[in-house]
């Protein structure tokens, strides 16, 4: 065990050697080993036969790279192993504030689901009760129970409208295609001037929690730009099945923008909506024009 102890401490000696180098001085080393180089090689050529002039500066020129490209191979390793590392390491740290977040998401559902609700409809039958007995004797009173009682139904409805967005139950009961399916829908309805439509294509199969989740996350920030930045009176959600792919893509028929000009990233949720994808192994792509709508799709391999 010390063995493999000493080893790695060798092994990862000289990468952390080269990492506390800074970039000064890495070029002040790289041009020190091209004048070292430099020198080698004219001892070299000046021991060959006469050359001509063009011959020269070949031979010099192949020498020069013969030695410096192993010489920067030797140099750039340690930093191409310790950005791999950092980069796993990003993604594992990104992974793990998902899944933090989406339960932490279904805790203050469930915490608003199983109190919040279950008090407003108890208080909604006492405001019911109050009303009942008051309605003969006091007409007043009796309409501002009912008064009450429409609020409450609607603070009930938002309430498990916020429940459902937190932490769908469709995503775990039935899968991404209803719980994308139901999504649309209550956007649709929410949103009545702007027309919403949900589109499955290929075969249906099982995911994996984590990309239901981020496919859905995804679908979510996407068609909340659309609705409002875009303008659009058209908003399509595919969610597409292919042999080895999964991939959903919100397409609009909005303003549309110029990804190339200096878009507000964080404005629009592009950063997470990227972070998401990436987190598992998917890419996501945006194409717009101006004038054109936008077309957002992600892509995940299963």
């Amino acid at each position: 065990m010390q063995d493999a102890q000493l080893k790695s401490n060798i092994d990862s000696r000289p990468q952390r050697m080269l990492w506390d180098i800074s970039p000064g001085q890495m070029a002040l080393l790289l041009t020190l080993f091209i004048f070292i180089a430099e020198i080698a090689i004219m001892i070299v050529i000046d021991r060959l036969p006469p050359l001509s002039p063009l011959l020269m500066a070949l031979v010099d020129a192949t020498l020069l790279v013969a030695i410096m490209v192993p010489l920067y191979v030797a140099l750039y390793r340690p930093f191409w192993k310790t950005r791999q590392v950092s980069e796993e390491k990003i993604r594992q740290l990104n992974n793990r504030l998902t899944e933090v977040s989406e339960e932490e998401r279904r805790r203050i559902a469930l915490d608003l689901h199983d109190h919040c609700d279950q008090t407003l409809v108890a208080l909604h039958k006492t405001v019911e009760l109050v009303q009942s007995k008051v309605i003969d004797r006091d007409e007043e009173a009796a309409v501002l129970c009912q008064e009450i009682g429409e609020l409450l139904g609607r603070l009930n409805h938002d309430v498990r409208a916020v429940s459902s967005f937190l932490h769908p139950p469709q995503l775990a009961d039935n899968g991404i295609g209803p719980a994308l399916a139901q999504y649309v829908k209550q956007m649709g309805e929410a949103f009545g001037a702007v027309a919403l439509e949900f589109v499955e294509q290929g075969d249906a199969r099982p995911i994996s929690r984590q990309m239901a989740i981020s496919i859905y996350r995804i679908t979510q920030e996407a068609v909340k730009n659309a609705l409002q930045h875009s303008g659009a009176e058209l908003v399509r959600v595919y969610l597409e099945y292919s042999p080895d792919k999964v991939a959903v893509s919100i397409v609009d028929d909005g303003c549309g923008f110029d990804p190339r000009a200096d878009v507000d990233a964080d404005a629009l949720g592009l950063v997470s909506m990227r972070e998401r994808a990436a987190a598992i192994d998917g890419s996501l792509s945006i194409h717009s024009e101006k004038g054109r709508g936008t077309s957002l799709r992600a892509s995940f391999k299963v």
